[in-house]
């Protein structure tokens, strides 16, 4: 009775184990996949940041401009005033 449930606990044991090889196999590929994925995320985070940059200066530039664009016209377009008339 005892050999047979030893040999039964066996059997299962062998039965689970032989997966064991390809599970390892594909762990080590998702590992792979998983730390090509975070370095690209890490790259995509890079080009965010950079893009951000980018357009602050490019906000800042065309505030820039259109204050004096603003100033120019301002400028030309004014007629000559006389506060004290003589």
């Amino acid at each position: 009775m005892e050999l047979r449930q030893i040999a039964e606990k066996y059997n299962t044991l062998l039965d689970q184990s032989a997966n064991v090889a390809d599970l390892i196999k594909e762990n080590e590929g998702l590992q792979a996949e998983n730390d090509r994925l975070n370095e690209e995320a890490g790259y995509l985070q890079q080009g965010i940041a950079h893009l951000r940059r980018t357009e602050m200066i490019w906000l800042f530039v065309a505030g820039a401009g259109v204050f004096f664009v603003g100033l120019l016209v301002s400028k030309v377009s004014k007629k000559k005033r006389y506060y004290f008339d003589v």
